[in-house]
């Protein structure tokens, strides 16, 4: 059996694998006139700006990272067999739910990736039919349902899509009713990247690696397709929204209080949709607030070179200068499931009294909305500035950020009135 990797202008094109043992491809770009059986291959550039890996945080590349790929025959959906699991050669499902692990190339910044079938060999291109390829990536979040009973997937174990069939659609699933698709239930605390990809047709025929822009998005994906350098590229995009924390001292009495813990009350359980009618769609909410009650996600931190965070380190303000325009960055990043027009954030608090520590027994609780009220959105990071006046009096601003660009906005801030209390 043989294994393509091959690397093209910055761009991971990965050999992709096949369904007969029996069937190998003589090249991995054959003759467009041969009738020799063509892999399927993919792009992978970097993640849409960051991706976070085992609960970590936020990270620039690739590492080792399990990706989850599908391939369906255009319009499977229109099938009877809908979006499940291959039965045969000439089914409409090509890959399903096939798990392909990043890894590093020399220099650190492109990966290969290779998608195989379970006897290690390449999946082809079925005839002229035409095909759509998905992914996801849910770190360790992945989850499964019965009823209403939700637990998470053991390590070490791939993730069950749950698949929306026209027979199942109308049935509600955890409270909530899906649209027919492939969707992945997941259960995040905060600190999981969650991200889905679904290779554009009109954008890759526009690029293929052999320079001959010969073909229409309408013949992509297919043999036809491959033979003429035209191969999907699966740009993953994330589905939540992610804040990220900086704290500064309000007034120089402020610079004695510690802040011990921050978290941000929101949902907790969802359905990511990769496939079908949700699979841009804000990431579905059980309606059975028994099974998905608000809960606190918290801030954690992570050590340089670490891939596992930890409980966030107490962030002391004594160094810091009253007036600074950056604060003091606090841990990695609380993502969250958007569409939501608020979120309560709750910070905790210490005083130092000498060699003395005095705990505040009530946190603060802060209410986080934009300045027109509308929806959090996937895809955005949002940066919240923390200002303490004393254990007590906490003013928060909140600027968006880094994944997209966007509007300023302030949170839970009166701007008629200069917070006062001990701290002033």
């Amino acid at each position: 059996m043989k294994q393509y990797s091959i690397l093209l202008a910055g761009l991971l094109i990965l050999s992709a694998g096949c369904q007969k043992a029996d069937i190998t491809a003589t090249a991995v770009n054959p003759d467009e006139t041969s009738g020799e059986p063509v892999p399927v291959r993919f792009g992978l550039g970097q993640p849409a700006y960051n991706i976070a890996v085992k609960s970590a945080g936020s990270l620039e590349t690739w590492g080792d990272n399990d990706l989850y790929i599908f391939g369906y025959r255009t319009g499977a959906a229109e099938y009877s067999e809908d979006y499940t699991p291959a039965g045969s050669q000439e089914s409409t499902t090509l890959i399903y739910n096939v798990k392909a692990t990043t890894s590093s190339v020399t220099g650190g910044t492109s990966q290969a990736l290779e998608v195989l079938n379970e006897n290690g060999n390449p999946f082809y291109y079925s005839g002229n039919y035409l095909y759509d390829f998905y992914g996801y990536y849910v770190d360790d979040a992945a989850a499964t349902v019965e009823g209403t009973v939700w637990s998470k997937v053991p390590p070490e174990t791939d993730p069950s899509p749950l698949v929306i069939t026209t027979e199942s659609a109308a049935t509600p699933v955890s409270g909530v009713t899906l649209a027919k698709g492939v969707y992945v239930p997941i259960i995040i605390d905060g600190t999981q990247d969650i991200m889905s990809a679904e290779a554009d047709k009109t954008a890759d025929a526009a690029t293929d690696d052999l320079g001959a822009n010969e073909v229409d998005a309408a013949d992509c994906y297919s043999a036809y397709a491959a033979r003429r350098g035209v191969h999907p590229n699966l740009p993953f995009k994330h589905r939540l929204s992610r804040f990220t924390f900086e704290i500064k001292p309000g007034t120089e009495s402020a610079k004695d209080v510690e802040v011990t813990g921050i978290s941000i009350m929101a949902n907790s359980k969802g359905f990511l949709g990769v496939v079908g009618e949700n699979k841009d769609a804000v990431i579905a909410l059980p309606t059975d607030e028994e099974s998905n009650p608000l809960t606190a996600l918290a801030l954690k931190e992570r050590a340089a070179g670490s891939q596992e965070c930890t409980d966030l380190t107490p962030v002391s303000l004594a160094d810091a200068t009253v007036g600074d325009a950056d604060g003091i960055k606090a841990g990695e990043s609380i993502m969250v499931i958007p569409g939501e027009t608020s979120y309560q954030v709750i910070i905790e608090t210490r005083m130092k009294e000498g060699s003395d520590i005095k705990e505040n027994p009530d946190p603060i609780v802060k209410t986080l909305e934009l300045s027109d009220k509308s929806a959090f959105e996937a895809g955005k990071s949002y940066n919240i500035v923390v200002t303490v006046y004393s254990p007590e009096e906490i003013v928060i601003t909140a600027t968006l950020t880094a994944w997209e660009d966007g509007e300023e906005i302030s949170v839970g801030q009166d701007d008629d009135q200069k917070p006062s209390g001990n701290g002033q």
